[in-house]
């Protein structure tokens, strides 16, 4: 049994998509600061055997390593990775936002639907009673025959409409369980209103 509170924590923090995307969160942050690096002045093995093969001439080739800071294009990606990050970041926020609410609409529609669900069953239950009750006189002959089709009728498709409503709610346990990253297996079986 799951409170609406309890889902939206499971929701806001283990949530598969969630998380998948608060991974890209960390991968925006880390290009960021890849792109900062590459504003700092570095040294390859590729630069020394220029610089010693070929003197003072040998890092002009290497100018680019040596003091990369010089070219706008490396600002240029340093700004874009960050503005990436922003973005991902808003992405984020929105998202688990997302995710929540779904969790609660789907919370609330379950909650309706079990009383739909009970008040049909108890809508069942007495049109079998009444079925029974014409049935029976209708075998003393206090009414004509052929009296109860009309309720079987009416008994058998509100049946049918009850099977469907369970199963409706089943796929919306399923949903919900997925949402708030609980296995289908263990899942949720009842709802704390």
């Amino acid at each position: 049994r799951y409170a609406l509170d309890e889902l939206l924590g499971r929701a806001k923090f283990l949530n598969y998509t969630v998380r998948e995307d608060g991974e890209r969160v960390f991968q925006s942050k880390t290009n960021v600061s890849v792109a900062l690096g590459n504003l700092l002045p570095h040294v390859s093995i590729g630069d020394a055997l220029s610089y010693a093969m070929n003197g003072p001439m040998g890092l002009i080739g290497s100018i680019g390593n040596l003091l990369p800071f010089l070219f706008p294009g490396n600002w240029f990606k340093w700004d874009e990775s960050k503005s990436l990050y922003q973005a991902a970041r808003n992405s984020f926020a929105s998202l688990r936002g997302n995710e929540m609410t779904d969790v609660q609409i789907l919370y609330h529609s379950i909650l309706r639907d079990q009383v739909v669900l009970d008040l049909l069953q108890t809508k069942v239950d007495w049109l079998r009673k009444t079925q029974d009750l014409i049935q029976s006189r209708e075998a003393f002959g206090l009414l004509p025959p052929g009296s109860t089709d009309r309720w079987n009728i009416e008994a058998v498709s509100m049946s049918q409409d009850l099977v469907a409503l369970r199963s409706f709610v089943s796929q919306e346990f399923f949903d919900l369980s997925h949402s708030v990253a609980l296995s289908p297996a263990d899942g949720i079986d009842s709802l704390v209103d």
